[in-house]
């Protein structure tokens, strides 16, 4: 990104975001590693919530449906 942003060389600009990094009490490591651990974050919570949706959705119109008939059948 630096290199596109200001035009710099490959490892001028990467000799720039080392010291950014540095100044700011940051670790490359850690600029990496966070992005990657919210997407995975995120795809976890998306499978959940969808997982819980689909069955709460089973549930309701399948299953309640199918004894409320029964019970209605069977009071007739």
């Amino acid at each position: 990104m630096q290199m596109a942003i200001t035009g710099q060389g490959f490892f001028s600009a990467a000799g720039s975001v080392v010291k950014l990094l540095s100044k700011n009490s940051l670790d490359a490591f850690g600029v990496w590693w966070i992005p990657e651990f919210i997407l995975y974050a995120a795809a976890i919570l998306a499978s959940v919530t969808w997982g819980l949706l689909t069955y709460f959705t089973y549930y309701y119109y399948y299953l309640y449906h199918k004894s409320a008939d029964a019970k209605a059948n069977h009071d007739e």
